[in-house]
């Protein structure tokens, strides 16, 4: 049986007809639905039931025995379909009807059933949106509209986001099913609803839509954290449920931190603190976690069972934390100290990785086999930790030490990375391969390290080194990037291209690295000095940024759409750098200074944060939604900031200062 896209005179039945009348034995037993006669006539359709979006059509094919006769084409209900006198369905309104076919002359018929969901729309920005400008709100809607869609007054505004956006009346203009909504002004902080007058707005065929309200959120804002003594954030991180995990270190009690009183308590000193905040910036929790020593934490991570890693060091034995026992035990001076805490911040295992040295853990990241690999310091052998031996020996002064561990805080196996002098190190990530990237500096040449010789040579003074380890440990290769200052790498993160950005600092200039010069100039004192490595370890590309005082790297990463976000400090106004003018002014002493750079190394905006006093950014992130959170310890009180005034007051001394940028640096 063949089919046949048949045309033939029209044949309107009306949407009162009396199907009775005509004849249909039933579903056939193929895909589509048919009719036929005693004297053995019959239709067959290729499908009894279709869905079609509006607007969209779908092709019905019939086929007729005898292949001579002809149908005639119609719909029930116009309104939900169309029909052409070839079979293609047109879905004009959403509902339900039927399509039938019936042979020519006689009552013999096939019918499908159309069904057509109801309108709909979208808009743009998307429903839930973080927004950072609102001057249109473009929404589409599935089908065609009623007259009264067309009236402005069918859609307000509303929310403490609104600001000062003219809402009264909105400007309305419609192409197609495309509405576009134009206001004119600037949003403030907080949500914006858009309501739509379902009342009014309707589908042509008089469907009411379903949906009537799209969310947005136009906010930048920042808190200050502290109590009566020095408080220092030293990382922070997005968590799982939008809001911040942050850890540092309080130099004095806090009793209620935004409404909170801490989970665990202070002890003394410096002690660790680790606080969770909401999506909006304020406090969920805090915990105190430390002993009768000066106890700091350097380096948090949420881990993928919802809770956190925590790496920092101790100035003293803690013989009980949260009602745990460490796993390893204290050796002396300082050592480094790793922390698991739950979801909730209780603690789950403590750990002490060190010997008779000072040992400082910098940087934690939880690996993808659910262990730890950790950036430590160690100023004297460790001959063996956790039960293992070093994969490379210690050589000499402060030597980078790497440790990876088991995801119950095991150490799986450790080494020493380093030469005859002072050795540092500051970042580490684990690679796309397995492997290992860590970042520091070293004050002297290392001839050879674990079996390689540099690719790029050591200068002077002390240079920024780069190590790429195998995920045994092993290295793979390593190089110096320097000139003749001191030079500090203090991260370095792998790129989507599988290179790395190197983000530090130089205290001269490098008129060529790897055998390139620099994007922009050297210019005096400390500059911060950011570089883009290939997977391999050549330099691609170098730029210095910074002006006529001393400028410092603390933080950055690359951004979503391949960019990179710096974080440092300032100590005297930038005016211009490259052809930009800072977003927020420079105020005094030192200001945080945050910089975003585009794929290729050129500055897209910068701005300064700060008050009267030395306020230095310790570590940035970017948001899920495009922006950037920006951690700084601040001096002095900051009354307003980019228009806003703080979530949290400030108390006294240091405080912790969180900073929420948009995407464009304003807040």
């Amino acid at each position: 049986m063949k089919y046949a896209r048949l045309t033939s005179l029209l044949f309107v039945l009306a949407c009162s007809q009396d199907l009775s009348k005509l004849k249909n034995s039933g579903d056939a037993t193929g895909a589509g639905s048919s009719g036929s006669s005693a004297a053995g006539s019959v239709i067959i359709l290729n499908k009894s039931n279709a869905i079609i979006p509006f607007g969209s059509t779908d092709q019905l094919y019939a086929s007729v025995l005898p292949d001579t006769q002809t149908v005639t084409w119609s719909s029930l209900n116009t309104s939900v379909a169309t029909v052409s006198g070839s079979g293609l369905v047109t879905a004009t309104g959403s509902g339900q009807t039927q399509i039938i076919a019936v042979l020519s002359g006689s009552t013999i018929y096939a019918g499908c059933s159309v069904t057509v969901p109801a309108g709909s729309f979208t808009a743009n920005p998307a429903d839930n949106a973080t927004v950072e400008t609102l001057n249109s709100i473009v929404i589409t809607y599935s089908e065609a509209m009623n007259a009264a869609a067309l009236n402005a007054s069918n859609y307000t505004l509303s929310g403490a986001g609104k600001g000062t956006l003219s809402t009264n009346p909105l400007s309305l203009s419609r192409s197609g099913n495309i509405y576009t909504l134009l206001f004119a002004g600037s949003p403030a902080n907080g949500a914006i609803v858009l309501t739509i007058n379902n009342a009014n707005v309707k589908t042509q065929g008089g469907v009411t839509l379903t949906g009537n309200t799209v969310n947005y959120t136009t906010y930048g804002w920042y808190t200050f954290l502290g109590g009566v003594g020095s408080d220092t954030p030293n990382s922070i991180q997005q968590t799982n449920d939008g809001g911040y995990i942050v850890a540092g270190y309080a130099a004095a009690n806090i009793a209620n931190l935004g409404g909170q009183t801490p989970l665990n308590a202070y002890a003394s000193g410096n002690d660790i603190l680790v606080i969770k905040l909401n999506v909006a910036g304020a406090v969920s929790w805090y915990t105190f976690l430390g002993g009768t020593g000066s106890d700091v934490a350097l380096s948090i991570q949420q881990t993928a069972d919802g809770g956190y890693i925590v790496a920092g060091a101790a100035g003293s034995s803690i013989a009980n934390l949260g009602g745990q026992a460490p796993l390893n035990a204290y050796a002396a001076g300082n050592d480094a100290l790793v922390i698991k805490l739950t979801a909730a911040g209780a603690v789950s295992w403590f750990t002490f990785v060190g010997g008779a040295g000072t040992d400082v853990a910098f940087f934690i990241q939880q690996t993808a086999d659910g262990g730890y690999i950790v950036a430590n310091n160690a100023s004297a052998n460790v001959a063996n930790l956790g039960g293992q031996t070093p994969l490379n020996a210690y050589a000499a002064g402060n030597d980078f030490l790497v440790i990876k561990m088991s995801a119950a805080g095991v150490v799986a196996w450790y080494t020493f990375l380093g030469g005859a002098a002072g050795d540092i190190a500051t970042s580490l990530q684990q690679t796309a391969d397995g492997g290992y990237i860590v970042a520091g500096y070293a004050f002297a040449n290392i001839a050879t390290l674990g079996g390689q010789t540099p690719l790029n040579a050591y200068a002077a003074s002390n240079d920024m080194v780069v190590i790429k380890l195998t995920a045994a440990g092993a290295v793979s290769w390593y190089t110096f990037l320097g000139g003749s200052g001191g030079d500090i790498a203090r991260t370095i993160k792998q790129t989507a291209d599988g290179g790395y950005i190197v983000i530090g600092d130089a205290t001269a200039n490098m008129p060529n690295l790897g055998g390139q010069t620099p994007i922009s100039a050297y210019a005096a004192l400390s500059d911060i000095l950011v570089l883009k490595l290939t997977d391999a370890g050549a330099v691609s590309w170098y730029t210095f940024l910074g002006g006529a005082g001393n400028d410092t790297a603390a933080a950055g990463q690359q951004t979503s759409d391949g960019g990179f976000i710096i974080a440092g400090s300032a100590s005297a106004n930038i005016a211009t750098l490259g052809v930009q003018t800072p977003i927020n002014a420079y105020t005094a002493g030192i200001d945080s200074l945050v910089l975003r750079l585009t794929a290729i190394g050129a500055v897209s905006w910068y701005t300064f944060l700060g008050s009267s006093a030395a306020d230095s950014s310790q570590a940035i992130i970017q948001t899920a939604d495009g922006g950037y959170v920006v951690a700084l310890e601040a001096a002095a009180n900051i009354a307003s900031l980019g228009g806003q005034t703080p979530l949290n007051a400030y108390t006294t001394g240091n405080d912790m200062l969180f900073v929420r940028l948009k995407s464009n640096g304003r807040l």
